[in-house]
């Protein structure tokens, strides 16, 4: 399933593309011309998270603004369930297919960890990483709710079972107060709890101790730190 209408085209005024990423259509923006910059977001939010970076950047760069499976106007695949590592892949898949050879990652949230990933992965390719509110390895300094909202009950309750997860990011999670349709974007494609088990998969793939899943892959990422410091961003 994918969401090929968004009702509110004057807060997100970007032509749709899509991109087959592992066998799921990926939706993404791509705007303006010169060198590229990727906006990775997190969760529980989409592309719509950078419509205005998109407006700024798009009159000097390249601007590219993915959703990930199941997040945004991409394909929502119902009963399917993917962690981080699963993110990264679909991410390489859309630069391999685009033939993207050298970019910029701008970076929020969740995006972090995956961006990053891709990025150690892909030395040569990276211009510059722009990071915004997001944590690599720093799990246990995440901020409580999140810790809570990681639990089996409570947290599917929180972010799939209602919109509590939702409206706190919407609310507490903004500088200043959102106007209704604002909050109606971030909103739309979340509106059933179908939509919002992608949004509790997220919370759920938080490693927060050694034996969880995608522990190996946050060690990834700490291994690849240093060699990011070593590369000469152009």
């Amino acid at each position: 399933m994918k969401f090929e209408k968004f009702p509110y085209k004057d807060l997100y005024p970007f032509e749709s593309h899509y991109c087959n990423v592992g066998g799921y259509k990926m939706h993404y923006v791509d705007e303006g011309q010169g060198p590229l910059v990727i906006l990775v977001h997190g969760n529980p939010t989409w592309s719509f998270y950078y419509r205005e970076v998109i407006k700024k950047l798009r009159t000097q760069f390249r601007v590219i603004a993915p959703d990930h499976i199941g997040c945004g106007l991409s394909e929502h695949p119902y009963g399917r369930h993917f962690k981080a590592a699963d993110r990264v892949t679909h991410l390489q898949n859309l630069v391999d297919s685009l033939g993207l050879k050298s970019f910029s990652l701008i970076m929020h949230d969740w995006g972090g960890s995956i961006g990053t990933t891709l990025a150690v992965r892909n030395l040569e390719r990276i211009d510059r990483l722009i990071y915004l509110n997001t944590t690599l390895t720093e799990t246990e300094s995440l901020p409580w709710f999140i810790k809570i909202s990681s639990k089996p009950f409570i947290g599917k309750f929180l972010t799939k079972t209602t919109k509590t997860f939702l409206r706190l990011t919407t609310n507490v999670g903004a500088a200043t107060k959102l106007p209704k349709r604002v909050k109606k974007g971030y909103f739309f494609p979340y509106r059933t709890a179908k939509d919002r088990s992608f949004v509790w998969d997220f919370v759920h793939d938080i490693p927060f101790n050694m034996d969880h899943p995608t522990y190996s892959g946050m060690m990834e990422i700490s291994r690849g730190v240093p060699e990011l410091s070593k590369n000469q961003f152009k």
